[in-house]
Formats: C-alpha cells, structure tokens, sequence
C-alpha cells in the first residue's frame, strides 16, 4: 500500500522553491532585513487552514516571510503546524530557517514579539547576525526586575548580559530587546545603576523605518475571501 506524502506542501513545493530562488537572484539583501508572516483570506478545504477567532479574515494560511523595508520578499514558508523535530521554539525555528542564507555576513534581523526571544538572540549571534525586536513579559530570561518597574513619561531602564544582550524598557513604547552591537545604535552607559539605555529616538528610528513596509505588504494581502 502506497504511503500518504508527509510534506504537506508537496503539490507545489517544486513551485514554491523556483519562486523563492528567482526572489533571492535578482535583489540583492538589506543590511536590516524584517521576518513578519501574512494571513491570507482561505475557506476552502485545505490541511494549512488555521481558524484564527477575533481576526478580520479568521480562516486563513499563515505564510512567514523574510522582508526588507522595501516590500521585497527574499524568502517564505507556509506554517504547516508542530513537527515533532522541532529542537526550539516556533518562532526561532522559523526565524533560522528563513535567515539561513543570510546569515554569517553581519545583518541585523528585526522580529515582533512572536519570533522574538533570548534563545533566539544567541542563536544569531553564534551565527554573527544581530537582532531587535519586541518583546513579550512572559518570555524566559526576562529580567523580573524589568517587568516590576513602574517607570514615568520619558524614562528608560535596561540590562545587559555577558552576552552582549539588551533588554530595555521605557514607557512610551513596548519592550524591546536587542543584541548590543549594532554599531548604529547611540548607547549612554551609567556603570552605577547598571543601566544601559539606547537612545529611543535611534532605538524607534530602526524599528519603525524597517516594519511600515511589511505591514503594507500585508494589508495589500487581504483581499476579499478565496474559496
């Protein structure tokens, strides 16, 4: 008896590929690249389907793609659920997968609080890329310290690792972690408190000039419902 394909995808795999190579070949990669997914409008019948309540288009395919401000798609994965030899998180497996031909050539990677994480931090920097993203409280390694601290309009408070890891905090916008040697960021150090603060305005600029253009694409993405 003949067995069922494992791969999901496997009627159009050797489509998804030859796309994904022409992508690559003909735009050369950003400094900063941005990986984001995209829900695109499906209720027919298909395995990839998610019902995602609360969300505008709730029957959907998640598609995770690796973008640059420009709107330029180097690279992307449908989400075909958990696989049993998933080593790390989903967020970081997807992030490593994407980045993979990228990596070791110094980038800096900039993530949402899906994919964001310490075990992802030091998984890019083994690979000589630098990253920064939200963060979400409940992560592992968060400092509680952190979390706890009321802070005022303006302030900021942050810590750093042996590592060279950033977790920061400050009340205008959400908490963002990022490795502290992208050269570009402006860093003021105060060795008795042990906070090391990035400037917001430096710290936003590459967050917010890097994203808007992902979310466009995504927006562009959600078109009337396919059956």
């Amino acid at each position: 008896m003949a067995t069922l394909p494992t791969d999901k995808l496997f009627k159009v795999r050797n489509l998804i590929e030859q796309l994904v190579g022409r992508f690559k070949s003909v735009y050369e990669p950003d400094e900063v690249m941005v990986v984001d997914e995209t829900m695109i409008p499906f209720r027919g019948r298909l395995k990839l389907r998610q019902y995602i309540p609360g969300k505008r288009q709730n029957y959907s395919v998640k598609i995770f793609k690796l973008c640059c401000s420009r709107r330029y798609t180097y690279n992307l994965q449908a989400y075909e659920g958990t696989t049993e030899k998933r080593v790390m998180s989903i967020g970081s497996t997807v992030v490593m997968d994407l980045c993979k031909d990228y990596l070791g050539q110094g980038r800096n990677i900039i993530t949402d609080n899906f994919y964001t994480s310490l075990e992802l931090s030091y998984k890019l920097l083994e690979n000589k890329t630098h990253s920064l993203g939200t963060l979400r409280a409940n992560r592992k390694g968060f400092p509680k310290e952190i979390v706890k601290q009321k802070l005022k309009p303006g302030e900021v408070i942050g810590r750093e690792n042996a590592d060279g890891i950033v977790v920061m905090k400050w009340s205008a916008m959400k908490t963002f972690q990022q490795d502290a040697k992208i050269e570009k960021m402006r860093r003021f150090i105060n060795h008795d408190s042990l906070f090391w603060i990035i400037t917001q305005k430096n710290l936003e600029l590459i967050y917010q000039t890097n994203f808007p253009g992902i979310q466009h694409l995504s927006e562009n993405l959600l078109g009337d419902t396919t059956k």
